[in-house]
């Protein structure tokens, strides 16, 4: 997953920045670890499944302009974020 530099000070994560120190990588799996323990309750899990389908189940019609296909990719980016650090929480 991590990418070390020639003098290993540095970690390379390529899905976030183009190298970050070994205290934010830390930082970064608590992060991690945070969103798959509040995700994984009951509650966690029902906002997760409603920011989903409000989300990727949601199409726009022909009419929608370019900022409101913009503003729903974005939004859905976010939420694939939140997907991927819940896997990688899981795994640490």
């Amino acid at each position: 997953m991590f990418n070390r530099n020639k003098d290993d000070s540095q970690i390379v994560l390529p899905f976030i920045k183009a190298d970050v120190t070994r205290q934010e990588a830390a930082d970064l799996k608590e992060v991690e670890r945070s969103f798959a323990r509040i995700f994984a309750s009951d509650d966690g899990q029902r906002v997760m499944a409603y920011l989903q389908s409000v989300t990727f189940q949601r199409a726009l019609g022909a009419e929608a302009t370019h900022s409101q296909l913009r503003h729903l990719e974005g939004q859905r980016a976010l939420v694939a974020s939140m997907l991927r650090l819940i896997a990688r929480g899981r795994e640490n």
